[in-house]
């Protein structure tokens, strides 16, 4: 995501704010008397963002660093705030940290932010949800989420938003009110953009004020001018006086009247609405003459998807769109034609291609983007209410096609996360309205459902585990609510809920998950179902990891039965489920069988998949780790550092199967009295673990727990004692008091107090 100021939005149109532009350049320069922290609110429409370009663009002449982050939704300032993390120093394995781990992703942004020495700019544009900005638990007024109180003199935070409560916002802020425009100032706009053939300039101060001076209003009716100027076949005004009479008759009278008569109840935005709403009808009026009637649905159909840069290019199917009564006769070149001529309208603004040609701009393709009081305005009149089940259900018939199953768009694969970067707030936002609805449509919550858990497997993929709970978390809501519990779709949402759950750690609710999705599988699905056998090696898998060896043998074993039976011996599924019986039986202390079984796996997977694939990697470490606990030292070394090799060809040097294989290695080192060797190791590979995965983690305690053995085996029982402490503590509070490695860690612990 990009965090550059968007300067191209500036253009001969923009005037007036002069005194506020200088008051912002004095308060961005940190002179004295001015505040570190300013608060652009009024309308949607009144410039908020226009004059937050405009102050940018100054500091950037004068040489700050300054970053633009969206928080339109929440998607958009999670990624541009790690975006500005990465462009302040922060290397991969921080911000995986920060932002997937254990560590604060406020915390550390603002770490970074506050050793900063050179002039810095952080502008959030569309904030208009001040509780989106806080630290989880508390409001933004406590000063400890995204935005805080600026303790340096180079740094100055710049906000817009609609919301004006100072309250909300917290002490350290100075609100700044963005109103209308002065008379000759809106004149001026409307001159500038229309020309000189639209009429007087007294005739468009008088215009301007009929559009309440509102920016935004302003630009929708030059714009329109300028296009009736020279047309053969013009619309119903070409004159600022013909504007404004148009805007009092017919239908656009009843709908202003409508509309004007909320502003007792609702306040200035209805009447915000209600002034856009009436200008544009006029230029959805004139595309309409022109030829093209589906201009006014299409607008209508993009105000039904999130307010986030949409990805025309991939969301937009012709052959889709024409399977609807709404778009009947539209084709890729009428379907262009519709956008930009929107576009030339100023109804929305197109970028048809990414700024690099890179493999980011295939995948996502142009973006579109749509004013906030644009797309409220859209969504409020009659004909979107008349067909919002309509449009919804296209909706997410164009989102499944742009994440096609059959030619499947994996979450897993990062040369896929671009696209799902891009459709994400859109699913999202999809599910939210299917989940809003009065009654339900249960196709298109089906398809949307399915897309929301694919997204939520990629953020899972990119570290982003709480994003990821949410987004599964809403997918289990939308998809348990209309399809039912039992559905497929809403069990694979909930599968990834208690995997994320699995995860990060939290066994007790993963637990409860799990048992939940595999009762409803086998009963909905069956037990040889392969929804119902991914659940059901999960479950196995969670039983071994909390130490209930016995009933995860249990399960591994009939589940192992019925995949040979219905998928073959050497199927990738029964292979998977093999390999967590073997590292089962290593850590049961059987680990003769262990090896026997993962020899196995590592045979056929090899076959299966490849020598060097990273699944049949783990499994050769894994083999290893039983043969070096059988007894074969020498043979466990060789494969284990033949494994290590390979995969640190085809993995990062951080990710967590290397450091694992590490770990391994050090332990035999250490059995062997290279305890030199095995400190640095141990020390190299804990490091990197509680960095990526954090100090809790149970990979990083069986990294801490070898390295206490060092120290004991060293003579520094002081030292080891200590470590075997911060082992002990972390896993009675993660696995219990009777788990097999609490008991261990308790008893190295005692035999060195001994």
């Amino acid at each position: 995501m990009s965090v550059e100021v968007p300067v191209g939005r500036l253009d001969s149109a923009f005037v007036g704010r002069q005194r506020m532009l200088q008051e912002l350049d004095q308060a961005i320069r940190r002179e004295e008397g001015h505040p570190a922290s300013v608060i652009l609110c009024g309308l949607g429409g009144s410039g908020k963002s226009t004059v937050a370009i405009a102050a940018a663009h100054r500091a950037i002449e004068r040489g700050a660093e300054v970053w633009w982050v969206s928080a339109s939704t929440s998607s958009e300032l999670h990624s541009g705030m790690r975006q500005v993390a990465y462009r302040i120093g922060s290397n991969d394995r921080e911000l995986g940290r920060a932002w997937g781990g254990p560590e604060s992703a406020t915390d550390h942004l603002w770490q970074h932010l506050m050793r900063r020495t050179r002039p810095w700019l952080l502008v959030v544009d569309n904030a208009d949800d001040p509780a989106m900005l806080a630290a989880p638990g508390h409001t933004l007024a406590d000063g400890n989420g995204w935005l805080r109180p600026v303790q340096s003199e180079h740094g100055f935070i710049l906000v817009t938003s609609r919301d004006s409560n100072a309250r909300r916002w917290g002490h350290w802020w100075r609100l700044r009110t963005v109103g209308m425009l002065d008379r000759a100032d809106s004149a001026t706009v409307l001159q500038r953009l229309a020309g000189p053939q639209a009429g007087s300039a007294e005739d468009a101060a008088a215009l301007g004020d009929r559009l309440g001076r509102l920016p935004l209003a302003l630009r929708l009716a030059g714009v329109y001018l300028a296009e009736t100027a020279d047309n053969p076949w013009p619309g119903p005004a070409t004159t600022y006086a013909e504007y404004q009479a148009a805007l009092e008759d017919g239908r656009m009278s009843d709908l202003a009247d409508q509309e004007l008569n909320q502003m007792d109840s609702e306040g200035h935005e209805a009447h915000d609405r209600a002034v856009i709403g009436r200008t544009w009808e006029l230029s959805l009026d004139l595309l309409e003459q022109r030829g093209m009637p589906e201009a006014r649905p299409l607008l209508r159909l993009l105000s039904c998807f999130a307010l986030a840069p949409f990805p025309y290019g991939v969301l937009l199917h012709p052959e889709v769109l024409r399977g609807s009564p709404l778009f009947t006769r539209i084709d890729a070149t009428s379907l262009w034609r519709l956008l930009r001529a929107l576009a030339d309208l100023s109804l929305i603004t197109l970028s048809p291609t990414q700024e690099a040609e890179n493999s980011e701009s295939e995948m996502v393709g142009g973006l579109l983007h749509m004013h906030p009081l644009v797309r409220d305005a859209s969504q409020a009149q009659q004909d979107a209410a008349d067909h919002r089940r309509d449009y919804l259900e296209l909706c997410a018939e164009l989102l499944e096609r742009a994440a096609p199953t059959d030619q499947p768009l994996t979450p897993e694969d990062p040369h896929h996360w671009p696209r799902w970067e891009a459709l994400t707030p859109h699913a999202l936002h999809l599910m939210n309205c299917l989940i809003a609805l009065d009654e339900p449509l249960p196709e298109a919550t089906a398809r949307v459902g399915g897309t929301v858990t694919r997204a939520a497997r990629c953020q899972r993929a990119r570290g982003l585990y709480a994003q990821a709970q949410e987004t599964f978390e809403i997918a289990v809501r939308g998809c348990d609510g209309v399809l039912g519990q039992d559905d497929e779709i809403t069990l694979a949402a909930r599968h990834g809920l208690a995997a994320i759950l699995h995860f990060c750690s939290r066994y007790d609710a993963a637990e409860a998950e799990y048992r939940q999705v595999l009762d409803s599988s086998r009963r909905a699905l069956g037990n040889d179902h392969s929804s119902t056998l991914k659940t059901w090696h999960q479950w196995a898998y969670l039983l071994h990891e909390r130490g209930r060896f016995d009933e995860a043998e249990t399960e591994y074993r009939t589940l192992l039965d019925i995949r040979r039976s219905c998928q073959g011996e050497t199927a990738l599924g029964t292979l998977i489920s093999r390999h967590g019986l073997g590292r089962l039986l290593t850590d049961a202390g059987r680990p003769h069988e262990a090896a026997q079984e993962l020899r196995t796996v590592v045979e056929h997977m090899s076959q299966t998949l490849g020598e060097v694939h990273p699944m049949t990697l783990k499994a050769r470490s894994d083999l290893a780790r039983a043969n070096g606990e059988s007894g074969q030292t020498a043979l466990a070394e060789r494969e284990l550092s033949a494994t290590l090799s390979e995969q640190l060809r085809i993995l990062h040097a951080d990710h967590r199967d290397v450091l694992v294989t590490r770990t391994r290695i050090a332990a035999l080192w250490l059995s062997q009295g290279r305890l030199n060797a095995a400190e640095e190791e141990l020390r190299a590979a804990l490091s990197a673990q509680t960095t990526a995965l954090g100090d809790d983690h149970p990979h990083a305690l069986i990294t801490r727990c070898f390295l206490a053995d060092m120290l004991r085996d060293r003579g520094d029982s002081t030292a080891a004692a200590a470590e075997y402490q911060t082992v002990l503590r972390s896993r009675q509070q993660l696995l219990g008091q009777d788990h097999p490695a609490t008991r261990a860690a308790l008893q190295a612990l005692q035999q060195l107090q001994t």
